[in-house]
């Protein structure tokens, strides 16, 4: 067994023993009538995204719990080791969209948790030149690694753009140096824009999560006429932010014109801003949305914001 966590935080097609219940007494007696009591194995099936409902597999049958009625982030669980997989062949591969996330504590460390393979990108909150990158777990095979080489080249890479390595290992020192701060900032900052939204009079989702544990936010502005006419205001303002679309989105809107924003700190983050900013930043959308005040007004507040933060931070100086 390793680390007790909720069951929100487990990826689709972990298995896990469930250890407690975090619930009250009408909770979890809801949940032993679904069969979900301590030491029982679970796997979770399917995730929706932004505190949608979870399917799980337990007793051999398959439930559905709403994890924005509180039901999932009441049941603590302790992780199964991957034992059984690597003895039957099996590699984890996790995708790690963020890699700066390594740095910050309270994310996942899958090569701890067993992976073997993690694939992420070097650009994005990983301040590097635009790319991508697969690392290995030490105790991965020789073999499966000589594979992975044989699949990418000559195959699905031709050029690996040399050029790239100096810019990223600069910024991979400068992630083992800043990185931690860095993160944390991130977070805080996240949840401050989106506490201070949430005040402002928007619908931010899952508040009772803490909104966010990473570098982004989900702002429902279907009320504003949707994120793509949103998003379109915003780049009009030099705000820039993108359409996302919400579970209950159907096919249609959720590509033409979906209910969401996304919006991300890193870069807010790594000029130098911090939770005041975050504040200042949540008028300038109720300026625009809420109060309709001109878009060149907004336009000009939002320059003369800007240009008070011209120096990169969590780097080098030279």
């Amino acid at each position: 067994m390793k680390k007790e966590v909720l069951m929100t935080d487990l990826n689709e097609n972990q298995r896990a023993i469930i250890v407690s219940i975090l619930g009250g007494q009408m909770v979890n007696k809801r949940l032993a009538d679904l069969g979900l009591i301590p030491q029982t194995k679970i796997k979770v099936l399917r995730k929706a995204p932004f505190c949608g409902p979870i399917e799980i597999e337990a007793r051999d049958s398959k439930l559905i719990l709403g994890m924005l009625k509180d039901w999932c982030s009441t049941i603590k669980v302790g992780e199964e080791t991957l034992e059984a997989g690597r003895e039957t062949g099996l590699i984890a591969l996790y995708f790690w969209n963020k890699i700066k996330e390594s740095y910050n504590d309270e994310f996942q460390k899958p090569f701890k948790e067993g992976a073997g393979i993690i694939t992420s990108s070097t650009h994005k909150t990983f301040q590097g030149p635009q790319g991508g990158i697969i690392i290995g777990n030490n105790n991965l095979d020789e073999k499966d690694w000589k594979k992975i080489e044989k699949a990418l080249f000559p195959g699905i890479v031709y050029n690996f753009h040399i050029h790239r390595f100096p810019s990223l290992a600069i910024t991979a020192l400068e992630m083992n140096e800043f990185g931690k701060e860095y993160a944390k900032q991130v977070i805080i900052n996240a949840k401050t824009l989106a506490e201070a939204l949430t005040d402002q009079g928007f619908d931010v989702l899952c508040p009772n999560l803490g909104f966010t544990e990473s570098h982004q936010i989900i702002v429902n502005v279907k009320e504003f006429g949707g994120g793509k006419i949103v998003a379109d205001n915003f780049e009009e303002c030099n705000i820039i932010c993108n359409k996302m679309a919400l579970p209950w989105d159907s096919a249609h809107d959720a590509t033409k014109n979906p209910s969401g924003i996304r919006l991300g700190v890193q870069e807010l983050t790594r000029f130098g801003m911090r939770e005041e900013e975050m504040k200042l930043i949540s008028s300038f959308f109720r300026d625009m949305l809420i109060d309709k005040i001109d878009i060149e007004s907004v336009k000009k507040e939002v320059i003369d914001f800007r240009k008070t933060f011209q120096q990169v931070k969590y780097c080098f100086r030279v």
